[in-house]
């Protein structure tokens, strides 16, 4: 009778998020281990758990589909090849819309990873209080930086917790639902996470306060932001890599061992195990050459391009460091439409790599991030002043290859970005050229609202206002009986 319990656990674990394929391949994955009964009663249980949902999150942030899809919306990149729709801003063809389902699901298995923990841990044998409150705390930071993505690319989802694990019908849930658990989450996380994360690619404080601070940035709630930037700016952990030559930057993003002053949250890499970043490989051409050196070891697809001719590219100045580290002229590599493709995004190059995951980490969470943000919840929050100045003009700086704590003659003048707007105008720039290729741009447009201003600016391109929501794959209604595939799917599709 208790082997007939915990095979029936088990499969009510595993089920628990929707699937697509076969319940064989949902039954071979590791995490049915953790349903054993004797499992989560030691710390070495607990870490294995927890590496898990690191797992799970690589297996999101650092694939082709998550990161090309953001980089296709971008309002400088171009999609080539099966990626080229995207860059028409118009609904998603039945190719990409099966690439959205790859992302929910690898979504909903950090949830379910997450949820496990959460339900486990506090019953623990030999683990002591403040060891099952810091292991939840991390797995809590999971699970919102998951809905944290189901609420931004679709509105809404299947709210699954540790309290419904084994409930697989279960309706639709508002977004703000999603926001309600994602804000708690994340409070819990910076109360009861470590003040230090435990290994690189794991949360700390400062990870749970800076996702927190993004929430409510994204929510517009920019005086709920500026207290937990601030706090991550004071803890005086991290400062801004100085640079004197573009290749510096390497020392800020790098390959393997690579350890930047400026990481908050990354999803670390390995050139073992297939544990790379594949985004490095769709800006790789296999014949270009940066530096003298391969933009990949292993080739590359280059199914993400540049066009030169776009306004961003024109008007980036050639004293900044940060364009000679990020792009490539490159023509002869076809047309987008009447758009000339001539040109690659550099800033990831791998010359070491052996396979198609290129070996750099994803830059989630960097201290530019917090500065950047900061100043954006300074100045829409109340309005524009010395210390958001000082935040881009740090970043500034050391774009220009100054030290990024000293006054120099490039500094933007806060006179002259006076009002919210300017201001807000100032920060799309510098957000543009210090995250250029990191995936952070089209949520960035997204959630301030300015997506449609710059995508018809910089790329003569009109969004279909359905492309803001990602569609709810299919088979989700097919294996959940409690959703209505019409009135729970998305517009448009």
């Amino acid at each position: 009778m208790i082997m007939k319990k915990n095979i029936l656990y088990i499969l009510a674990a595993v089920l628990a998020v929707p699937m697509l394929s076969s319940c064989n391949e949902w039954l071979e994955e590791h995490p049915k281990a953790i349903a054993v009964d004797t499992f989560y009663n030691t710390e070495s249980d607990a870490e294995a758990a927890i590496e898990a949902c690191v797992m799970r999150v690589r297996n999101v942030r650092a694939s082709a589909e998550m990161s090309a899809f953001m980089e296709c919306f971008a309002d400088y990149n171009y999609g080539r090849g099966s990626w080229q729709a995207n860059s028409t801003y118009d609904i998603l063809n039945e190719q990409n819309k099966n690439r959205v389902t790859t992302v929910w699901i690898n979504t909903y298995r950090i949830i379910r990873d997450a949820n496990i923990c959460i339900s486990k841990f506090p019953g623990a044998k030999n683990l002591s209080d403040e060891q099952k409150t810091q292991y939840i705390a991390e797995a809590k930071f999971f699970r919102a930086l998951a809905y944290f993505d189901i609420a931004r690319f679709w509105g809404k989802g299947v709210l699954r917790t540790e309290e419904n694990l084994e409930t697989w019908n279960l309706p639709m849930s508002p977004v703000e639902d999603i926001w309600n658990l994602v804000i708690s989450d994340l409070k819990y996380a910076v109360e009861n996470c470590p003040d230090k994360a435990k290994q690189l690619g794991r949360p700390g404080k400062n990870a749970a306060r800076t996702l927190l601070a993004h929430v409510y940035l994204t929510r517009k709630e920019y005086n709920n932001a500026a207290p937990l930037l601030k706090a991550v700016i004071d803890s005086k952990e991290y400062s801004l890599v100085k640079v004197s030559t573009h290749r510096d930057f390497d020392n800020l993003f790098g390959h393997e061992n690579v350890i930047s002053s400026e990481e908050i949250f990354y999803v670390k890499t390995s050139r073992t195990g297939n544990q790379g970043w594949q985004i490095v490989m769709y800006y790789a051409h296999p014949n270009a050459r940066k530096d003298g050196m391969k933009m990949s070891g292993a080739g590359g697809w280059f199914a993400l391009s540049l066009s030169m001719s776009n306004k961003w590219v024109q008007n980036w100045d050639t004293a900044d460091l940060r364009r000679e580290y990020c792009i490539l002229e490159y023509p002869g590599q076809g047309n987008f439409g009447d758009v000339v493709l001539d040109g690659l995004t550099t800033k990831f190059i791998d010359p070491d790599a052996a396979s198609a995951d290129g070996n750099c980490d994803n830059p989630m969470y960097r201290y530019a991030d917090v500065l950047m943000m900061y100043a954006e919840a300074l100045s829409q929050g109340g309005s524009p002043n010395a210390e958001a100045m000082e935040c881009v003009n740090m970043i500034h700086r050391r774009a220009y290859g100054h030290d990024p704590m000293v006054a120099s003659a490039d500094d933007y003048v806060l006179s002259d970005y006076s009002t919210k707007d300017k201001f807000m105008e100032l920060i799309v720039k510098e957000q543009c050229y210090e995250f250029w290729g990191e995936t952070k741009r089209w949520p960035f447009l997204v959630r301030t609202g300015l997506a449609e201003k710059y995508v018809k600016e910089y790329k003569g391109r009109t969004i279909n206002p359905n492309l803001y929501l990602f569609p709810i794959p299919e088979n989700e209604f097919l294996y959940n009986e409690a959703l209505d595939p019409v009135k729970d799917q998305n517009p448009g599709y």
